[in-house]
């Protein structure tokens, strides 16, 4: 609903400075007025108290005090975000060019756009809430959960939501990096379609 109403996904992240001053210099980063959480509240999606922290999470999760929230996919299997491939990272006041519209999204009922991840506090008031699959590979934050019987909930971009366990999730083969792209390729096919175009 969220995508018919304003023909993109919301960024993870919406900063109402420009980069440098958002950010401070220097390493410091100013508070973020806007965030995928505060644009989806308006279609249901309810925040869960977590401690002193509020972020978006299964009911269940809070009901059986076990930590947890959802987690959006912004990057896709691209590390840096350079490459667009998620639903948007970070969106700063002109930059179009970050806002990832709906029809970026070549097979919606195949793209993973948000799930239950495991709960990664990196601040006092701050939870990691987006998927990280390449970090996942690692071992690193940014999993999805494991907290529904050895799995998590995940959401489609068309809105289905599926089950599965949390190593169906992680990247391991090609049918499965495609699902956390927009252009539903994996980076290996990105590569061969660059070095085809060079030719």
């Amino acid at each position: 609903m969220y995508v018919e109403d304003n023909s993109y996904y919301p960024p993870r992240q919406y900063f109402d400075q420009p980069a440098n001053i958002a950010h401070g210099g220097l390493g410091s980063v100013a508070p973020c007025p806007f965030s995928w959480r505060a644009a989806l509240k308006a279609y249901g999606i309810k925040e869960e108290k977590h401690g002193q922290l509020e972020a978006p999470a299964c009911p269940e999760l809070d009901f059986r005090h076990l930590p947890g929230a959802y987690g959006y996919n912004d990057m896709g299997m691209d590390s840096t975000g350079m490459l667009r491939l998620g639903l948007g990272a970070q969106v700063y006041p002109n930059d179009t060019w970050s806002l990832v519209s709906g029809s970026s999204v070549l097979t919606p009922d195949d793209m993973i756009a948000m799930g239950d991840s495991s709960q990664v506090k990196v601040a006092v008031t701050e939870l990691l809430d987006e998927l990280l699959p390449t970090e996942a590979m690692d071992g690193g934050p940014g999993l999805p959960g494991n907290l529904h019987k050895g799995g998590a909930n995940i959401g489609y971009c068309d809105g289905r939501v599926q089950y599965g366990k949390q190593s169906a999730w992680l990247p391991a083969n090609s049918e499965i990096e495609r699902k956390w792209n927009n252009n539903h390729l994996t980076l290996v096919e990105m590569a061969q379609q660059q070095r085809h175009s060079e030719n």
